[in-house]
């Protein structure tokens, strides 16, 4: 168990020391962006997203880089209507599922912040103290935050999703994931015909699905302390990511599949095994249920 647990907080700290770390900057203007979003994304003669970074912008954080507010609330309106639309809600239904789940976001996010905060300066504060330790109350607080938070959006949602269906959704929705947004938010930029945008949500609610799966791997080894399965997770992350790729990238022009791929991590990139990070990143504990 001891090995567990320095295996768990070593990794933990190498992925999260900086973002605890780092100031927000805040604009001058409030009608402009900060410095830093929207990283090397320009604006082509187009009108497309241009330069690398994908869906990128926003304040970096421990689950990767977060969006500004506007754009996280288009996001989370795209995932939610691409759910609710798989499921053939009706308008009325659909907009009770967007308004929850664009809430539950935006609550999770307010808190994990706070406790984000709260940890670095504690950290500040106790530079001489047992760092492992720190690690490890920092996976026991983002545990019991995604776990109130999912229970609160489960709750909002359960009357318009019954059975089977609020269980798929809680997979999704109850992952607060921002690699999710991100790579809505790139698509969102496309502004693809509803037919094809649908589907392409559903492509990367597939890969948001998979992303659990494997935290839920991953997290399982952290905690018997065996990570001889690390190859093998990679492995099966590169082909989740293949699929969603070419799901999505027939229906896009070439300059657009370059800006959608850019959207989506490599390999292992920003996933967060062991709590999915503070308001959500890739996976999350126990499959966000």
């Amino acid at each position: 168990m001891r090995r567990c647990s320095i295996v768990v907080t070593s990794l933990i700290a190498a992925l999260s020391l900086p973002a605890l770390a780092q100031q927000e900057q805040k604009p001058a203007n409030p009608d402009k962006p900060a410095q830093g979003d929207r990283p090397q994304r320009q604006r082509n003669q187009d009108g497309q997203p241009g330069g690398g970074g994908g869906g990128g912008g926003g304040r970096q954080g421990m689950g990767g880089p977060q969006l500004n507010p506007e754009r996280s609330a288009a996001a989370w309106k795209l995932q939610a209507e691409g759910v609710a639309k798989r499921f053939d809600l009706d308008p009325t239904s659909t907009t009770t599922l967007v308004d929850a789940y664009a809430a539950a976001r935006k609550e999770n996010q307010a808190v994990a912040d706070k406790a984000r905060e709260e940890m670095r300066k504690e950290m500040e504060n106790d530079s001489g103290g047992d760092r492992r330790e720190t690690m490890r109350k920092m996976m026991v607080k983002q545990d019991e935050i995604q776990t109130a938070s999912r229970e609160s959006l489960k709750k909002a949602i359960s009357g318009v999703l019954k059975g089977e269906q609020l269980d798929k959704a809680m997979k999704s929705l109850g992952s607060f994931n921002r690699q999710w947004d991100q790579a809505v938010d790139a698509v969102a930029f496309f502004k693809l015909d509803a037919s094809k945008q649908q589907k392409a949500l559903e492509a990367i609610e597939d890969y948001t699905l998979a992303q659990t799966e494997i935290g839920n791997k991953m997290r399982a080894m952290f905690e018997i302390g065996d990570m001889s399965g690390g190859q093998k997770l990679r492995e099966e992350m590169d082909s989740a990511r293949k699929t969603c790729i070419e799901a999505v990238k027939p229906m896009l022009t070439q300059e657009q599949a370059i800006k959608f791929e850019e959207s989506l991590p490599r390999g292992m990139g920003g996933m967060r095994g062991p709590g999915g990070g503070w308001g959500g990143g890739g996976g999350g504990p126990r499959g966000g249920n």
